[in-house]
């Protein structure tokens, strides 16, 4: 399974592993499953950075491809028609957040 990971998570998983849940983590660990970031996550945490709400080492386009070779996450590149389709369908509650 691919987990889309939100920008808590992923700033948790980089930098403060222990804020994550049990059932994230071994989710997280699992080579069963792939991990994916949105372009959203890029975007937002990059406005948290200049916004001076995220404190990050470095800045925030190094960070991030940093992150994610060292995590091994793939960045999602998909259109919106990806996100809306599912939404209208009542399977989409049933969908598992990790976070």
């Amino acid at each position: 399974m691919t987990l889309l990971l939100d920008t808590c998570t992923f700033i948790w998983l980089c930098s403060a592993p222990e804020k994550l849940s049990g059932p994230a983590s071994k989710a997280l660990d699992s080579e069963s499953n792939d991990r994916a970031l949105s372009l959203a996550t890029v975007w937002e945490i990059t406005l948290k950075y200049h916004s001076g709400k995220l404190p990050l080492s470095e800045q925030p386009d190094r960070w991030i491809e940093e992150q994610l070779r060292l995590q091994d996450i793939d960045v999602c590149h998909c259109s919106a028609r990806r996100f809306i389709a599912p939404a209208r369908c009542r399977l989409f509650t049933k969908i598992p957040l990790i976070a």
